[in-house]
């Protein structure tokens, strides 16, 4: 049983999974004090005391599994372009309170309209490989059958068999939909779930944490409609007027899909999270139609197609399915552009860019727009790059339509499988991207370069050690990690101009495959797969074949190594922290498991064990969390509450990407809400964390050289570590400490005193 007056300070780490003996500066350790197998509560064996103050208990909450420790993470990198869309919902300028306005309903129903598309894409892909290039090009023709001896059981046979066996891949993916979508969460946030207190969803309301109202039936939307497309495709086989007879009623139910999609009801059932009876009963009918016609069209292509041998040919039904889906797609993303302008321009709008420059909306109010554009690049990538390499590894692929000239060399010398425009224009334009990208990163580099030659940063280094003057390869080493990790003011730059270049790709893409359906055009050859543009087709589906790869690399990594984890932390942050709103198979969100948990900690420390003063500490993406915290609890229990946050993106990344949610407004109103208790630590060499509670008075980007800060509010503590702690000329005694960069603040010697400072510090008035 703690003592009445005793400090409890909670250290909550970051996406990097910082072991808990690390975080407590102690090992062995105890057993854990509170929380489960996945989220535990560890408390440090002996208190801390720092300069003669009152003790504290330092306990650690170590939530590390929930975003590390299993290969599965590698597998939902992979869907990186779902959960981009769903990002990007929460980058909408919305109002926190009230109903949403028509521009935000619209913007609200357009991202999840373009999930879908983008499920669909992903859908049309692998039956184009597997129903297509293989079952219906390469089995058609000789040559291809006698260079791909593992399709020779299939020779002679009629293309019923064929057909069955090209759409297991697609029955696969629509199980795997199906199975990711049902796993809401890692693990199921502690507490009764019930509906959202503001359409928008907010930090404070414990219902956010839970689920998003209208996960459950865009799963089961999501999933319908893949069955839908898996059943049109398959009849394309058919002869036109079977086809079409199959076929229109599959249409429709696509179109009344989108339609439920773009309004999102919201699902009356709440309870089990994991339960699919959540979708109301009107949407499970239309669900089980839609497996129901996809079993129909499938049975009766497999039937008559039993003895009728595969024919070679191209059919229309793929090349419509993957040029609507590619038009889809552009005019998804221009209306969002339009909804995002209209934001802008809204009363609610305009607030969010009255605050200082540091706080205001990142990409001027579009970041919807850039991240929603960035997603759907990498899936026209990875579709491009699967159509491209399959075909490339049965045969020579060609555009289709025209006639066997080679495009890329093969070691099939006779058979071609001809490939959809819209798969061959994603991979030659993926090409230039690539290009146009390197150079454009290349050229802000070097103009960044020139701009470190002129800053003053020796002399700021040399300032921060008055009693020990560093030698010039230490002071060089430091200057180095000061403009390194000054960087991430610019990171939103690289990702605007992938943005740009995406945009540009989609558009292109977009308007070719529009021209293309028409039968005029498409008895035109293609001037830009012909000679030296070959070469970009080539050049961008390596391109998006390996960023797919490397996707699958860098998960694994992620899993078997620190380092890799912390590189990949920021993304993760921000793709699976947040509840599925746009997309429903996008990686399940940690944020409610591990604030909700934290929130019960802190209310049993305070009501239950009578403890005085709960210091919540938070590093890195733990800092978000501690925020959520602070909000999630009663005001009666907030005046117990403490906050320290030390390499925080609080500032230049999440107030800024997300202003309705953690925007400069809410971080006042917490402050006020602590009253005043609040301090943020951190470090030049930092690549990830930085300023907080204060910026330039300036208005400009946060750096060692400017002298006037502004406050958030009057009293704000925003501290500055030196890194490293000691330095020394080259015959010092004083020994050196290594620089820390973005870990290990707890191990600086004046965090302590810090934390003290804060148990101690009055109430603002």
């Amino acid at each position: 049983m703690y003592r009445g007056d005793q400090v409890v300070e909670i250290r909550v780490h970051g996406v990097s999974g910082t072991p808990p003996e690390k975080v407590l500066g102690e090992e062995p350790l105890d057993p854990q004090v509170a929380g489960d197998d996945e989220a535990r509560f560890f408390r440090r064996r002996s208190e801390v005391v720092a300069s003669g103050r009152r003790p504290r208990t330092v306990e650690a909450l170590h939530w590390g599994r929930f975003t590390s420790g299993s290969p599965s993470r590698a597998l939902w990198l992979v869907m990186v372009p779902f959960a981009l869309v769903n990002l990007a919902r929460y980058t909408l300028l919305l109002p926190r309170a009230g109903n949403m306005s028509r521009a935000g309903t619209v913007a609200d129903g357009v991202l999840r309209l373009l999930g879908l598309v983008l499920t669909l894409m992903l859908t049309a892909t692998v039956a184009y490989v597997s129903l297509e290039v293989v079952v219906n090009q390469c089995l058609g023709k000789e040559a291809c059958v006698r260079d791909n001896r593992w399709l020779a059981f299939l020779d002679g046979r009629g293309a019923g068999l064929p057909v069955l066996l090209g759409v297991v891949p697609l029955g696969l993916l629509i199980v795997m939909l199906w199975w990711f979508g049902r796993m809401s969460f890692l693990h199921d946030p502690p507490g009764e779930d019930g509906p959202w207190q503001r359409p928008t969803g907010d930090f404070g309301d414990p219902a956010f944490w839970h689920s998003s109202p209208k996960a459950p039936v865009l799963r089961a939307m999501h999933v319908a409609a893949s069955c839908v497309l898996t059943g049109i495709l398959a009849a394309g086989a058919l002869d036109r007027v079977l086809s079409a007879l199959l076929a229109v009623p599959g249409v429709l139910l696509l179109l009344v899909l989108a339609v439920v999609v773009v309004i999102g009801p919201d699902s009356e059932y709440v309870g089990d999270v994991n339960d699919p009876l959540r979708v109301p009963e009107p949407l499970r009918r239309l669900r089980w139609a839609c497996v129901v016609y996809a079993v129909i069209a499938v049975g009766a292509t497999v039937v008559l197609l039993w003895k009728v041998p595969p024919a070679g040919d191209r059919r229309l039904g793929f090349e419509v399915a993957t040029n609507f889906l590619a038009v889809a797609a552009l005019g998804s993303l221009v209306v969002l552009v339009v909804c995002c302008w209209s934001l802008k321009r809204s009363k609610t709008g305009k607030a969010f860019f009255t605050p200082p420059a540091p706080f205001r909306p990142m990409f001027r109010g579009y970041a919807a727009v850039v991240i929603a554009v960035v997603g759907t690049t990498l899936a026209t990538g990875f579709s491009g790059g699967l159509a491209f390499w399959t075909a490339n590894f049965i045969g020579k692929p060609v555009v289709d339509g025209e006639a066997p000239a080679e495009v890329v060399s093969c070691r099939c010398a006779e058979a071609t499988i001809e490939l959809s425009t819209s798969y061959w224009t994603a991979a030659l334009l993926w090409g230039a991207l690539l290009v146009a990208l390197v150079l454009g990163l290349g050229g802000l580099l070097a103009w960044q370069r020139v701009k470190w030659r002129r800053d003053k940063l020796p002399e700021e280094v040399e300032g921060d050690y008055p009693g020990s003057a560093p030698s010039a390869r230490t002071t060089g080493k430091v200057v180095n990690r000061w403009r390194w990790a000054l960087l991430k003011y610019r990171y939103h730059w690289g990702l605007g101009m992938l943005a740009l270049l995406g945009g540009a790709l989609v558009a292109v893409n977009g308007v070719i495959v529009l021209i293309r359906m028409f039968p005029k055009w498409r008895s035109r050859p293609p001037f830009w797969l012909d000679g030296a543009f070959s070469t970009f087709g080539q050049l961008g589906a390596w391109v998006a074949s390996a960023t797919l790869a490397g996707l699958l690399f860098i998960g694994l990594r992620s899993w078997q190594g620190q380092k890799m984890r912390t590189a990949v932390g920021v993304v993760w942050d921000l793709i699976a922290f947040w509840p599925r709103l746009a997309h429903p198979i996008c990686p399940p969100p940690y944020g409610g498991r591990t604030a909700l948990l934290l929130k019960r900690r802190v209310e049993h420390l305070v009501s239950k064990d009578k403890v005085e003063v709960v210091v919540l500490s938070g590093h890195s993406q733990g800092s978000v969390v501690c925020t959520a915290v602070v909000r999630l609890i009663g005001p009666d229990r907030r005046s117990k509450v403490r906050l320290v946050t030390y390499g925080s993106q609080l500032q230049w990344a999440f107030a800024r990407l997300f202003p309705t949610y953690m925007g400069y407004a809410e971080m006042k109103e917490m402050y006020a809400e602590l009253r005043g208790r609040w301090r943020n630590i951190h470090r030049w060499t930092d690549p990830l964390g930085g300023p907080v509670l204060t910026w330039p008075a300036s208005g400009a980007e946060p750096h060692p050289t400017i002298s006037t800060w502004t406050l958030l509010a009057k009293g704000a503590h925003d501290i500055r570590f030196v890194d490293p702690v000691t330095v020394g000329g080259d015959e010092a005694v004083t020994p050196r400490s290594a620089m820390r960069g973005h870990s290990g603040y707890y191990l600086d010697p004046r965090f302590d005193d810090q934390v003290a400072d804060l148990v101690e510090q009055p109430p603002a008035t």
